[in-house]
């Protein structure tokens, strides 16, 4: 037992001694001053911070943390420069000025906020955007009617000394009353220069919600020329003034940025003339850049293009600015496609669209026209069709993979279902109807059905060696019991 409380005693000391030992340990000493916040290099502990500072504001082990690394501290710049979207305007954020915990030129930031309005106007304010602004309209609202409430009750005790006729009683209470009335009415006029006398925030009623928290912006060394201007630097072009593809332009001023980069460092251009390019590397080009659209790119073997398609050359020919223009009905899809082995010299990227002569799939005109047709549903994808090898095209399930998988219809049948054509609770598939092989492994009353459904090439009644079908999961082998987006009947038909 006796080892027992020996051992609760000194793990209970420890504990005593534990905030002295960490506190302790090396830390950089951070006062606080109206003009910011400054580092005293002497001292390491908190005691001795305190003794050296007149406004003690920390001391910190880690540097991440001070206030020269605070997420709370902006410059005027960088906080005016940010803004936030109100009733669909661009609006700027606030800056509150020199903070005494921030460091010199660094204060707090405050998002603006969106107006409410009033169930009960205060005069003609019918809206008000923050608390402060509700608090000084209703002090200024209420001062003047104080006052007067405050006149008349001077006016009655006036008149009540006036019928006295000499009591010294009723003299007294008249005397009472305009005094409180004088009184109230002189610290009803200097309420706002006594708060200010005893404590200076009483009465700075400017921000009330809590500061915005600052987004670092980390650059890339190899970062564009229209990415450094996004991030506040000032961008010099070339002497011709280009601005495109492969140009090359110089830093001229590094702003408020916060980054490696300094002036006099080159930076490249990526514009090009089509929202449909994206500028790349290109090894047959003098700059080594150059503007390449997605359906451009293949091998063939009187292709002189520079670029080898694949699956990763192929998803970053996409401009994702553009894309991020198209509502939600339109999308780009820059698909690798990977012919057969005996074929090796046409694999390319293909863009996906609807119809041929759009540059993106149409959702809503693809439903549109499918619904026309009767097909509305998963079916619809069959008329998606692929603009590949320059300027050809043809429909999805036309182009077979490598491993005769037809990958482009899958990629936008099974896996994304990009127009949300499946029923609800469904999803899209993919259907391959194959010779009797298929049907094999089946028994009895699986095996004459998996036969009766496998459709016919023509009018002689010969089966299909290979069709491929995009249909809802629940239909039969994808051929039968197709549906539409609303759950009605639509038809599975192999060709349109």
């Amino acid at each position: 037992m006796k080892l027992w409380r020996t051992l609760f005693l000194s793990l209970f000391a420890l504990a005593l001694v534990m905030p002295g030992l960490v506190l302790a340990n090396d830390c950089e000493c951070w006062c606080e001053s109206s003009s910011g916040a400054y580092e005293e290099e002497g001292p390491t502990t908190v005691e001795g911070c305190r003794d050296v500072c007149d406004d003690y504001l920390g001391c910190f082990i880690h540097e991440d943390f001070n206030p020269e690394n605070s997420s709370t501290c902006w410059t005027e710049y960088g906080c005016e420069n940010t803004f936030r979207e109100v009733n669909g305007e661009e609006v700027p954020y606030s800056w509150a000025g020199q903070s005494s915990k921030c460091v010199s030129g660094e204060g707090e930031c405050y998002a603006p906020t969106e107006p409410v309005s009033l169930n009960v106007a205060i005069g003609t304010l019918e809206e008000v955007s923050t608390l402060p602004d509700y608090i000084n309209a209703g002090y200024n609202y209420l001062l003047p009617v104080a006052a007067l409430l405050a006149v008349v009750v001077m006016m009655i005790g006036g008149l009540q000394w006036m019928l006295a006729r000499g009591d010294a009683g009723r003299i007294q209470k008249a005397k009472d009353r305009l005094r409180n009335a004088t009184t109230g009415l002189v610290l009803l006029m200097l309420a706002v220069v006594m708060a200010q006398f005893v404590d200076p925030r009483l009465v700075e009623l400017r921000y009330l919600s809590p500061p915005a928290i600052k987004t670092v912006v980390f650059i890339d060394p190899s970062s564009t020329c229209e990415a450094l201007e996004d991030a506040g630097m000032t961008i010099t072009p070339p002497a011709d003034g280009g601005q495109d593809c492969g140009d090359t332009g110089t830093v001229a001023d590094v702003g408020e940025t916060d980054s490696t980069w300094s002036v006099g460092d080159e930076c490249p251009y990526t514009g090009c003339s089509s929202d449909l390019e994206v500028c790349t590397v290109s090894t047959s080009s003098e700059s080594g850049y150059a503007c390449a659209r997605c359906k451009d790119v293949y091998n063939s073997l009187t292709d002189s293009e520079d670029l080898e398609p694949s699956s990763s050359i192929c998803s970053r020919l996409l401009n994702t600015d553009y894309q991020s223009e198209l509502s939600s009905d339109q999308k780009i899809y820059c698909e690798y496609y990977d012919a057969p082995v005996v074929d090796t010299e046409f694999n390319s990227c293909v863009e996906i669209v609807y119809p041929a002569d759009r540059n993106y799939l149409d959702c809503f005109q693809l439903r549109q026209d499918a619904a026309e047709d009767g097909n509305e549903g998963c079916r619809a994808y069959d008329l998606v069709q692929a603009l590949y090898e320059g300027d050809y095209d043809n429909e999805l399930d036309d182009k077979e993979g490598a491993d005769e998988d037809w990958p482009l219809l899958a990629a936008i049948c099974q896996p994304n279902d990009p127009c949300d054509l499946a029923p609800p609770g469904e999803t899209c598939e993919l259907f391959i109807a194959q010779e009797f092989a298929d049907c094999e492994p089946l028994d009895g009353a699986e095996y004459a059905a998996c036969i009766a459904l496998l459709p016919l090439s023509d009018d002689t009644g010969l089966l299909a060696t290979e069709l491929v079908n995009c249909s809802n999961s629940s239909s039969i082998l994808g051929w039968e019991d197709c549906v539409d987006v609303h759950g009605e009947p639509a038809d599975c038909n192999i060709t349109w």
